[in-house]
């Protein structure tokens, strides 16, 4: 994807899963059928607490180090592909994203998502929410070679978008990803669609939706009022 030049001096970066969509349940159950089709005993205790990891993580916890990398891309669109089509008549973006992506747009903010997700899901979520027009770049799952909380991925975002870290607000579901961008210098909000606001404290902001931001909020966390 295309990086114009910005004359603003912020910058948005949002995770992907659990912020551009709540599909948390949906990655559940598509492990769950995924290690029923493998006769692997898995929770949905289990999958948490390996939720916001990489494929290649859960998969080398699944079946050991040995596993080949080749064989791990072929389990990875697997459990993926069983994802797809379990999400592909109940995707949505989650409450009030358009508009405060219209609202980044007219005020020439640049935004860009950093997901631990395969380009293919990443792919598949911008087209079937016709949203790929909002974001200037995208860091996915092959362009990293380490998982949140490791800063990389957002760090990446920001060299991308030719912005300093500390210029970026980074929009997240998870403590992983929350301790990742905050490793990265970046300030964060947090989204209450997978974790309690309980669990999100680490973040500068913790919301419910997208309805609750606007460019005071942004400005406010910024420290630029």
């Amino acid at each position: 994807m295309i990086v114009e030049d910005f004359s603003g001096d912020i910058a948005v970066v949002f995770d992907m899963d659990g912020v551009i969509v709540d599909n948390h349940d949906f990655h559940c159950e598509a492990w769950l059928r995924f290690c029923e089709n493998h006769n692997i005993p898995q929770t949905r205790e289990d999958f948490n607490q390996h939720f916001g990891g990489t494929n290649r993580e859960v998969l080398k916890l699944m079946f050991g180090e040995q596993i080949s990398n080749d064989r791990i891309n072929q389990l990875s669109e697997e459990k993926e592909s069983i994802y797809r089509t379990l999400y592909s008549d109940h995707i949505k973006t989650v409450k009030g994203l358009e508009e405060f992506l219209k609202t980044l747009k007219l005020n020439n903010i640049p935004s860009a998502i950093a997901t631990s997700a395969p380009i293919k899901n990443v792919e598949f979520v911008l087209e079937q929410t016709g949203l790929v027009e909002y974001f200037n770049t995208i860091i996915h799952e092959g362009l990293v070679y380490k998982s949140k909380p490791d800063p990389e991925v957002f760090l990446k975002a920001a060299f991308a978008l030719h912005m300093e870290p500390s210029d970026c607000i980074a929009i997240e579901d998870s403590v992983r990803g929350i301790r990742s961008a905050k490793s990265a210098g970046m300030r964060v909000i947090a989204l209450t669609t997978t974790n309690t606001s309980e669990k999100l404290t680490e973040a500068d902001l913790v919301i419910n939706n997208f309805t609750q931001l606007n460019m005071a909020v942004i400005n406010q966390i910024m420290e630029r009022v």
